[in-house]
């Protein structure tokens, strides 16, 4: 029997620290092979593509755990897992990554956060503006976008539990784009 090295990249806490990505996204889309598709500011409705597959054909995993919309699959990184939070990331390309699953077809990401005992809280604001008016009727306005997120660690008895809560809002990059949304995700 011949054994072959599963084509895995292992992104480490280190090499992110290195990194002048702001969020998961930036992140990822400096991963060769990975493209992501963003249609909003600070990471809204955002998709994962790999290896020319579709956003359906690559799975999300948080800590082993699959994160998918169950209806489309679609903007399956619209997650709240600040950077900071994040102890590495495993990036399975092609199809040894069906081992997680069906939607693993073109890869699979495994997001594995920070399970240490440390307590830890954090608060990320971001605002910003195009400076470009928007395409309305009246050609006034601007395209603008807000989100702030907060993340924390804390420890109760002998379990270690992690909390991540954002919430976004932008007035679209063109016409009925608009995005107000909460995420949340508890471990």
């Amino acid at each position: 029997i011949i054994k072959k090295a599963k084509p895995i990249t292992i992104i480490t806490k280190e090499d992110i620290k290195n990194t002048a990505a702001q969020s998961l996204n930036d992140l990822l889309a400096n991963v060769l092979g990975i493209q992501v598709t963003q249609r909003a500011p600070f990471g809204g409705q955002a998709d994962i593509t790999m290896d020319g597959g579709s956003f359906e054909q690559v799975m999300i995993l948080w800590n082993g755990m699959k994160l998918m919309d169950p209806q489309t699959a679609h903007h399956q990184m619209n997650i709240p897992i600040p950077i900071s939070m994040i102890n590495r990331i495993e990036i399975i390309n092609g199809p040894t990554a069906n081992l997680y699953g069906l939607n693993a077809l073109s890869g699979a990401i495994n997001i594995i956060t920070d399970t240490s005992m440390e307590k830890t809280s954090e608060i990320l604001l971001k605002m910003g503006t195009s400076a470009i008016t928007k395409d309305e009727k009246d050609g006034k306005g601007w395209y603008t976008g807000k989100s702030i997120e907060w993340n924390a660690n804390f420890q109760t008895g002998k379990t270690n539990h992690s909390t991540a809560i954002k919430y976004l809002s932008t007035n679209g990059q063109r016409r009925n784009t608009e995005i107000e949304q909460w995420m949340a995700l508890v471990q």
